[in-house]
């Protein structure tokens, strides 16, 4: 049982994305007791309750089926498949080599991907004796990479059960399913005007016609930053085709430059800013998050980074032959 804070520090191609977080955890035998806060919301494991609480929406998010929701903070990005050991095999799905390399400073489970399949060729997890997280990075095919470092912890005294129950007076989304509030295939896709980069309007119902992948991220977000060069491949493999693809980025901090960040990455596709005026439409509540769109302006299909991006491409290749 204990408790630990850390600052957590991401870093793409020298540009540094800074959050601050604290975790709580309390482990008897196989029951976990998990609580992750940081700038996003908070994430939580209690009695056969997920939740997760965001800052962005201000709603929480309940499942009391079990599952745990895909939340997708840098926080829990880096601790969730250490801290729930059963998640890091499902992470590590689709590695074509797993090593565990004993080191001087740390403990290394390196993971090499099928350049044929993802964009990751590699991910390396650096732990400490105590099993805890002290990086992770990823590397890409293109010679990118993206490097997550826990800067320190400090083990603290046992924590209270009512840290892991979500918090009272906030409006909830039940759900029975993690993903259980996305629009579902058929459905009308909401019509939205946003701003592209250089403030011009960007209309779904222009895009009637041609097959539409909206990509809802932000510069915020780790693994959306992380993801930006699989989208990129979907945009290249199948523009000439009639697939039209938007970055839609939502709640950005003023300072921030989607665009420029995208372009950093690789991404040639329209970036669009202001999506926070359109995610509670879209049943958006973890990032990232995407859409296929059909030519007749329906949902073909919704997902989430987890979901993995083989039935993603499959969906756009289905609506473009229709």
């Amino acid at each position: 049982s204990g408790q630990f804070g850390f600052t957590l520090t991401v870093r793409s191609e020298g540009a540094p994305l800074a959050q601050t977080g604290t975790v709580a955890f309390r482990r008897a035998g196989s029951d976990l007791r998990l609580r992750i806060e940081d700038e996003e919301g908070v994430w939580g494991v209690g009695a056969d309750t997920t939740w997760m609480l965001s800052h962005r929406t201000g709603k929480v998010y309940v499942d009391e089926t079990g599952e745990s929701f895909r939340a997708s903070t840098a926080v829990v990005q880096m601790l969730n498949p250490l801290l729930i050991p059963q998640l890091l095999s499902a992470y590590l799905i689709g590695a074509a080599e797993v090593n565990v390399v004993a080191g001087s400073d740390c403990t290394a489970l390196e993971a090499f991907f099928d350049p044929a399949r993802n964009q990751v060729r590699r991910l390396r997890y650096c732990l400490d004796s105590r099993q805890l997280p002290l990086a992770l990075d990823y590397t890409f095919d293109d010679g990118s990479g993206l490097h997550l470092a826990l800067e320190g912890y400090d083990l603290q005294t046992p924590v209270s059960d009512t840290l892991f129950a979500p918090p009272a007076g906030v409006p909830r989304v039940q759900t029975d399913d993690a993903a259980g509030y996305l629009l579902a295939p058929g459905t009308p896709a909401p019509t939205f005007a946003l701003a592209d980069a250089s403030g011009a309007p960007v209309a779904l119902e222009s895009l009637r016609g041609k097959v539409v992948l909206l990509d809802f991220w932000g510069t915020w977000c780790a693994p959306c930053v992380a993801a930006l060069p699989e989208v990129q491949a979907l945009h290249a493999r199948y523009a000439e085709q009639g697939l039209v693809v938007l970055g839609v980025s939502a709640h950005e901090p003023e300072e921030a430059d989607p665009s420029a960040l995208a372009a950093a990455h690789g991404a040639a596709y329209r970036i669009l800013t202001g999506g926070e005026a359109i995610v509670d439409a879209y049943g958006v509540h973890s990032f990232p998050t995407y859409y296929v769109v059909g030519r007749d302006g329906t949902v073909r299909h919704a997902t989430q980074q987890h979901d993995g991006y083989t039935a993603l491409e499959t969906a756009i290749e289905t609506a473009l032959a229709e």
